[in-house]
C-alpha cells in the first residue's frame, strides 16, 4: 500500500552530530584543495615529498641519511603469493627480528598485506637491513630506513602532473553514448549531470544536437594518465537555452560550481535518488496500481533501474527508519532539520552502516535498488514530505546555497569571463 502516516516533525535541537562520512557518490559542493584553484589554461604539478620512478635506486625524502644506506645499492625482491616480511627475510636470511620490529611501526602497516610481484627493494649489509622501499601502486611507495637502532617507516606521495582537458559532446543519442565516442570519461558525464542537475532534466531536456563543452583535469605520471581531477567549467546548449557551470575554491579550500554571475548551482537536496535513472512512474493522486488494478495515490515518484544499482541520500540527515514496511518492502527513512523527510522503497538492501539514529550525509549511498514489498520489478519509489504533506519531487522548489560571498565576487566573475570565453572557443571549433 503507498501510503505514509504523516510524522509530526519533533523539535531536537542538541541532537548527536554526524559520525563519520561513508563512502558517498560525489555532490555538487566538494572538498577541495586550494592548490586546486588554478587560472585557466595553466599545467600545473602537485606538492609531494618525492617526484621518481617506481621503486628507484634514488634515497627518498628526509628519512633516508643513514650513510651505509647510501652506499649501497637497492635490491629486487620479487614477492610471492602467500609472503609476509619474515617469511622474505628467512629467504634472504636476513634477521627476523628486524623484520618483527618493522612489522610493529605503525607507519609500516603496508606491509602486512604484501602484494605479489616487483614490488619491494632492500638494502642490506651482510645479515642487516639497511632500507626497505615497498611500492603496490604508482602513486605512493612506503620507505623503511634504519636509524640509530631502530627503524623509521615514512609513506611517501609521488608528484604528478596536472593538465587541463578540454572535450566537446555533440549530443546523438544518450548523453553518456556520445559523451564516450567524443572521448569524454564516464566520470565526467557523470559529474556534469550531478554538476547541473537543477538546472537540467537530462531524463527529458537533453535531445539530438545539443552540445556540450567540458573543461576539466587530468593527473599524469611518468608520462601515464592516473586519474581525472574536477571538472572546472562547462556549457551546455539544450534547445534555446545554455548553461555554465565555473567552479570555484572559497578561502575554505570548499569547491562549489556557480554560474557566470556567481549564483551558486547548489540545493539543499539532490533532484534525484538515482542519479542518471529515468522516472517510470510519476507523482499521482490518482494512478492505476499495476498490481491491485485500482486508482489510489502514487504519492511519490519510481526510477527504473537494474537491481543492486546504489540509492543515495538526496540530503544531509538521520535514519529514523530502516526496516520493511508493508508494501514498501525494505524502507529507508531520513529526516531532514523539521519539517523534511524523505522515503526510499522497494529497497534490495541497506548500505553499510545504515540503521535508525545514525547520520548520512548528501550523496552517500544508503541503499540498493530492488524490489521488495508491492513491486513489479526493480526499482525505486522515492517520496518528499514537507510539515508530513507529501509533495511532488519533481517540482517542488529548494531554495539555492548562498551565492558566492561578496570578498571574493570580483576575483571569481574575473576568472568567469576567461572560463567562458574558452568554452565558448570550444563550442564554435565543435
Amino acid at each position: 500500500m503507498e501510503f505514509w502516516p504523516a510524522i509530526r516533525p519533533g523539535i531536537e535541537i542538541n541532537e548527536e552530530t554526524p559520525q563519520g562520512t561513508p563512502a558517498r557518490l560525489a555532490s555538487t559542493t566538494e572538498p577541495s584543495v586550494k592548490s586546486d584553484d588554478v587560472a585557466p589554461g595553466s599545467t600545473r604539478s602537485t606538492s609531494s615529498q618525492a617526484d621518481i620512478s617506481p621503486l628507484s635506486d634514488h634515497s627518498s625524502g628526509n628519512i633516508g641519511n643513514s650513510e651505509a644506506a647510501d652506499q649501497t645499492s637497492f635490491e629486487s625482491i620479487q614477492i610471492k603469493p602467500g609472503d609476509s616480511l619474515v617469511r622474505i627475510f628467512k629467504r634472504l636470511k636476513l634477521d627476523i627480528a628486524q623484520a618483527i620490529e618493522i612489522s610493529k611501526i605503525p607507519t609500516a602497516k603496508a606491509l602486512s598485506q604484501l602484494k605479489p610481484g616487483p614490488y619491494l627493494k632492500i638494502k642490506r649489509q651482510g645479515s642487516q637491513l639497511l632500507a626497505l622501499r615497498y611500492q603496490p601502486t604508482i602513486k605512493q611507495y612506503l620507505d623503511v630506513v634504519a636509524q640509530n637502532d631502530t627503524f623509521v617507516a615514512e609513506t611517501i606521495d609521488r608528484a604528478f602532473d596536472i593538465q587541463q582537458k578540454e572535450v566537446t559532446v555533440e549530443i546523438t543519442d544518450t548523453l553518456f553514448e556520445s559523451a564516450k565516442r567524443a572521448g569524454l570519461p564516464s566520470s565526467v558525464a557523470y559529474r556534469v549531470t550531478e554538476i547541473f542537475q537543477w538546472e537540467v532534466d537530462f531524463s527529458s531536456d537533453v535531445h539530438r544536437g545539443d552540445q556540450l563543452a567540458v573543461i576539466f583535469e587530468e593527473q599524469w605520471l611518468d608520462n601515464q594518465k592516473i586519474g581525472l581531477g574536477p571538472v572546472l567549467a562547462a556549457r551546455l546548449e539544450t534547445g534555446s537555452k545554455t548553461h555554465h557551470a565555473i567552479r570555484h575554491v572559497d578561502s575554505n579550500g570548499q569547491s562549489t560550481y556557480y554560474t557566470p554571475e556567481g549564483d551558486s548551482l547548489q540545493r539543499a537536496f539532490l533532484r534525484s535518488p538515482v542519479p542518471g535513472a529515468s522516472v517510470s512512474s510519476g507523482f499521482s493522486y490518482r494512478r492505476l496500481h499495476p498490481i491491485l488494478k485500482v486508482r489510489r495515490p502514487h504519492l511519490g515518484v519510481d526510477y527504473g533501474a537494474r537491481k543492486g544499482t546504489p540509492v543515495v541520500a538526496t540530503a544531509d540527515g538521520k535514519v529514523i527508519r530502516a526496516s520493511r514496511k508493508g508494501g514498501y518492502g525494505k524502507t529507508i527513512i531520513l529526516r531532514h532539520g523539521q519539517d523534511y523527510r524523505t522515503l526510499y522503497a522497494h529497497l534490495s538492501g541497506y548500505a553499510k552502516g545504515v540503521r535508525s539514529g545514525k547520520w548520512v550525509k548528501k550523496g552517500q549511498v544508503i541503499g540498493y535498488v530492488g524490489s521488495t514489498g508491492l513491486s513489479t520489478g526493480p526499482h525505486l519509489h522515492y517520496e518528499i514530505h514537507v510539515a508530513g504533506k507529501a509533495k511532488n519531487p519533481q517540482t517542488l522548489k529548494f531554495p539555492r546555497s548562498a551565492s558566492i560571498s561578496a570578498n571574493e565576487k570580483d576575483s571569481f566573475l574575473e576568472a568567469s569571463k576567461t572560463w567562458l570565453t574558452r568554452l565558448e572557443a570550444m563550442q564554435s571549433a565543435g
